[in-house]
């Protein structure tokens, strides 16, 4: 059916209640096999040796587990379309190793049952990206979609932007390329600086954030309940991504005091569970409402139970026939809607991301509760984190990647990939064989995943950091040497790039050392066993974590001597020799942090670990960036295009002068 219309039972009376519900889903799996790659391929054999990482979707393959199909028959069972924006990365990867999905996928796509939506090709968070690199990942993932696989285009093109992570500085850019629409996660004053008209409805309608680009808003508990009966049901599963239920707060009820929730293994309720929410929205939401779900499809490897869930559960609530529900695609739904964007009332947004959500973030640098769990041993995280730095999980990647940028415009590298989707296809990404003009901008591209400094991330995909970066330095240096005069020194880097990386040193290795050399003596006494290995493994980590320091110290040396003789070529070498030698030392730091796991109980260390960083509250990161801010003038990417401290509710809106035919963002 066109617009997925469901009455329920029976015949259903004009006057009940009509709603749009999209159904949005966001795919990606970094690149498992082009690390093994690299790694194996460095001359220094310390590099050639180390941990290599596992597919994650070649293991999910080989247990006959295919969230991607599983989708399509999701859509098809319930007779809806679906939405779906899927990285570059994880679609080589299907293409890859699962040939026979790919082709039901673009099946899916031809029959209307998926719509495509577009994101960053490679995962990259706004955060880390120029406007013009934006742009850049934008072709490569529509290159892929519909030149590569035939993917039909869509007439009223949208973007999901990485983590539902709008940065303002972004918006023009994807409107000067034709798109319509974006999703917004949730907007609350309470975290989020935003300015918006007085009695907006910031939860059931759309909205513009830019001069054209629409807005529509993700609805929080539809998106995000889901995970409250799947982490009940599955207690040890979620144990090794640090929910502890019914040993710490996991919810944010939780943290105001409420009761501990019981797991509940194996519990059959799930979707009647998740079915009482979504009645809920249902009755809350006004006459022609939308309700957006927003959410992972592999959702960190719950993804086949969640479509399941979220599959009974409509069932259940389609079955009480009580409204006429239209299951809508977001190009369906705009033009349902037949309203032009200007229309709409404008939203003014600074920066806003879906992180973190319902549950916690235990990170290296601490403890980060969900969103809405209030003032929490004296620190409410809502208002001192999140609205300060809304993108505080990836801030820590824009000391790195400025670095890498820097030294590429130095050398005269553009920052666009130069390349098509196509041709990374056929050449199977094998970056190493790349012509340095493709090879260094996708390198410092990589760099940006988000993934690589997102929610949970493991010392594999640090390292994945220093590896890109260690590459690019040792490329540079060799351009060096063909160059008949050195580069110019340009505007300089940013005063606040080699002193984050500094810090950036000390909250990915320090706090790692700390909780496992903790976890290490408990395993010593609770289970008799002989952590020495383990043990030296942590001190190999923190002599290379010293190490990268004296590098980054002769780094910085070398880079004030080009500040007075930016003509000097020596200096250039050693900078870049100085670079490279500490992104190695971060790597192989981050290498023996991962042999430890491997020489010591991995099963037994999980819950000590986790309950340090429970402890590790508040978290170090915000106040690193604070301290950098004071001294080195760090902020966010991002000017706030208004007043500090005026947020987005009706009643503060109220003072404000109209915001709907103001300058863009």
């Amino acid at each position: 059916m066109l617009l997925g219309l469901h009455t329920g039972r029976g015949s259903v009376e004009e006057t009940v209640k009509n709603l749009y519900v999209i159904l949005a889903f966001h795919a990606h799996e970094p690149l498992w096999d082009l690390p093994r790659r690299l790694i194996r391929g460095a001359t220094d054999r310390r590099v050639a040796d180390a941990v290599l990482p596992e597919s994650y979707i070649r293991r999910r393959f080989k247990e006959g587990r295919n969230v991607y199909r599983d989708l399509v028959a999701l859509a098809e069972s319930l007779g809806i379309p679906v939405a779906l924006d899927i990285t570059n990365e994880l679609l080589f990867q299907i293409r890859r190793y699962g040939p026979g999905t790919l082709r039901e996928l673009c099946r899916a796509y031809r029959d209307g049952v998926i719509a495509p939506l577009y994101t960053c090709a490679h995962h990259a968070h706004p955060a880390l990206l120029s406007g013009e690199e934006l742009a850049d990942e934008l072709r490569l993932n529509q290159e892929f979609l519909h030149d590569v696989l035939g993917v039909p285009r869509p007439r009223r093109p949208g973007i999901f932007f990485t983590e539902c992570s709008i940065d303002g500085r972004h918006v023009p850019v994807v409107e000067a390329m034709g798109l319509e629409y974006t999703l917004v996660p949730e907007l609350t004053p309470q975290r989020t600086s935003y300015r918006a008209p007085p009695g907006i409805d910031l939860q059931y309608r759309p909205f513009r954030v830019g001069e054209r680009l629409i807005g529509l808003p993700r609805h929080f508990d539809v998106s995000q309940e889901i995970w409250r009966p799947l982490t009940l049901r599955d207690p040890d599963r979620v144990k090794y991504q640090g929910f502890l239920v019914g040993e710490m707060p996991v919810f944010p009820e939780e943290y105001q005091g409420a009761p501990l929730a019981e797991p509940r293994p194996s519990d059959p309720s799930s979707a009647k569970e998740y079915a009482v929410v979504l009645r809920r929205a249902v009755d809350e939401a006004p006459e022609g409402g939308l309700l957006l779900y927003v959410q992972d499809l592999e959702l960190m490897d719950f993804g086949e139970a969640a479509l399941s869930v979220l599959r009974d559960a409509w069932r259940e609530v389609l079955a009480d026939g009580e409204v006429r529900l239209h299951f809508v695609t977001p190009e369906q739904y705009l033009d349902a809607l037949d309203v032009e964007a200007s229309e709409l009332p404008r939203v003014k947004v600074w920066q806003v991301s879906w992180a973190p959500e319902i549950r916690p973030a235990l990170r290296t640098d601490g403890h980060y509760p969900p969103r809405r769990a209030g003032r929490f041993r004296g620190y409410d995280a809502d208002a001192q984190v999140y609205r300060r730095w809304p993108f505080v999980f990836w801030e820590a990647g824009r000391f790195p990647t400025t670095l890498f940028d820097w030294l590429l415009d130095r050398f005269g590298f553009d920052h666009r990939v130069g390349a098509t989707a196509g041709v990374l296809v056929e050449e199977e990404y094998q970056v190493d064989r790349l012509p340095p003009r493709v090879r260094l901008p996708l390198l410092a591209r990589l760099a940006k995943r988000a993934c690589n400094y997102g929610w949970y991330p493991e010392e594999g995909m640090h390292k994945r950091v220093y590896l890109d970066g260690m590459l690019i330095a040792e490329a540079l240096a060799l351009e060096l040497k063909l160059r008949r005069a050195p580069p110019s020194l340009g505007d300089g880097l940013p005063p606040w790039v080699l002193p984050g990386m500094a810090r950036l040193s000390e909250l990915l290795v320090v706090p790692r050392i700390e909780y496992l050399r903790f976890g290490l003596e408990r395993w010593r006494e609770e289970r008799a066993a002989d952590p020495t290995p383990a043990l030296l493994e942590l001190e190999h980590a923190r002599a290379m974590r010293r190490m990268a320091r004296e590098e980054l110290l002769s780094a910085a040396d070398a880079y004030e001597t080009l500040v007075d003789d930016p003509a000097e070529a020596g200096s250039w070498a050693e900078l870049l020799d100085r670079v490279g030698e500490h992104c190695k030392a971060m790597f192989l730091s981050l290498d023996h942090l991962q042999r430890a796991w491997g020489k010591a109980d991995a099963d037994f260390l999980i819950v000590p670990m986790y309950r340090f960083l429970y402890d590790s509250y508040p978290p170090r990161m915000p106040a690193v960036l604070e301290e950098l801010a004071a001294r080195w003038g760090f902020e966010p990417t991002t000017e706030m295009p208004f007043e500090e401290g005026v947020q987005g509710s009706a009643e503060q809106s109220r003072a404000l002068s109209s915001v709907e035919s103001g300058p863009s963002l």
